[in-house]
């Protein structure tokens, strides 16, 4: 009896990890696969770890990709972000308020932590539509992948998942030669 009670004791926690193991994997998974445009930054901070750091170059809505010093009533209180399009490919971005409807969004991104922005937008004004992220990367890979995001010849397209809930989640990068410039997509 003694002996079934200690296997029982340690199963029950083993079964416990296994299950929040399982239930994370199938929340990770969820969602589908959009490919975009970003850019590449030099944060100049090397206590991050093995992280690429990028800019999302979202397509078709210049409020997405603001004008250094300029800031408009429609882009400090946009939200959310209206993908449209069929996966993976992004055909327009438009940004949205709370109050938008969802309309012909096939998705809706928004940042997992919303808070102040320290770009182009006032201090203090909050928006939580995808500006910047991160994606972790092995160290064999880094230098090479931090050469080709430096490369003027190379775009970077950043494959992520968008959850049902608006996260994105990155996934990895590749590269392809930039459209010659005034070529049409």
């Amino acid at each position: 009896m003694r002996g079934l009670l200690r296997t029982l004791a340690i199963m029950l926690p083993l079964a416990g990890l296994a299950y929040t193991w399982h239930a994370t994997r199938q929340s990770a998974a969820q969602g589908v696969e959009w490919d975009v445009a970003v850019t590449g930054y030099d944060p100049r901070d090397l206590l991050r770890g093995h992280y690429i750091r990028f800019t999302y170059v979202w397509p078709d809505d210049s409020l997405t990709t603001p004008i250094p010093g300029s800031v408009t009533d429609e882009a400090s209180s946009a939200t959310r972000l209206c993908i449209e399009g069929e996966a993976p490919a992004i055909r327009r971005t438009t940004r949205m308020t709370d109050e938008d409807q969802a309309g012909d969004c096939q998705g809706i991104a928004r940042t997992a932590n919303p808070g102040p922005h320290p770009g182009p937008m006032a201090p203090g004004q909050i928006s939580s539509v995808p500006r910047e992220g991160r994606l972790f990367v092995p160290q064999s890979e880094a230098a090479g992948l931090e050469r080709a995001l430096a490369d003027p010849a190379q775009q970077a397209i950043l494959r992520f998942r968008l959850k049902p809930d608006g996260e994105i989640i990155p996934l990895r990068l590749s590269f392809q030669p930039k459209p010659a410039a005034g070529a049409q997509p």
